[in-house]
């Protein structure tokens, strides 16, 4: 689910809304006809931010095992946080231009600013978490920010 108007926001748009309860219906109904490994639980991981929270309302209220941690929550953006693209060209062309030419690299500015391999090394204890999660007993989704997913 990604946001639409690019900055981070706590309300989630109708169709968000629409999305959030059929996953919802598709868990259960994975669960309901043993898609699941038989036993298995399903463990919901999320960031710690407001859009994060009413993101899994609906599986928390259908009884889902929901994690928060700020590990997942969306890159930082130090100086730019809560920018939309369209602004941060308007604004700030020539910052635009090094993250246009190196996504993977280019580090926001500004006190906790941070780039796509930050995340990946802040990220790393989930994904050992996953992997082993995945070689016991239950099942994971992520419920975070698209680049956070990207990276999962």
């Amino acid at each position: 689910m990604e946001n639409v108007s690019g900055a981070e926001s706590g309300s989630l748009t109708d169709d968000a809304k629409a999305y959030v309860n059929a996953l919802a219906d598709f868990m259960i109904y994975e669960q309901e006809f043993d898609l699941v490994e038989k036993g298995k639980e399903i463990l919901v991981l999320t960031g710690t931010a407001e859009i994060h929270q009413k993101s899994v309302e609906g599986l928390k209220q259908r009884q889902f095992r929901v994690y928060h941690t700020p590990i997942l929550n969306e890159l930082r953006g130090g100086d730019l946080h809560g920018l939309s693209k369209a602004a941060m060209k308007a604004l700030y062309p020539v910052e635009f231009e090094k993250r246009a030419a190196d996504k993977l690299n280019y580090r926001y500015p500004g006190v906790g600013g941070e780039s796509y391999l930050d995340v990946i090394e802040r990220v790393r204890p989930v994904i050992i978490a996953l992997e082993e999660v995945s070689n016991h007993a239950e099942s994971a989704a992520d419920s975070s920010a698209m680049a956070l997913v990207r990276e999962l």
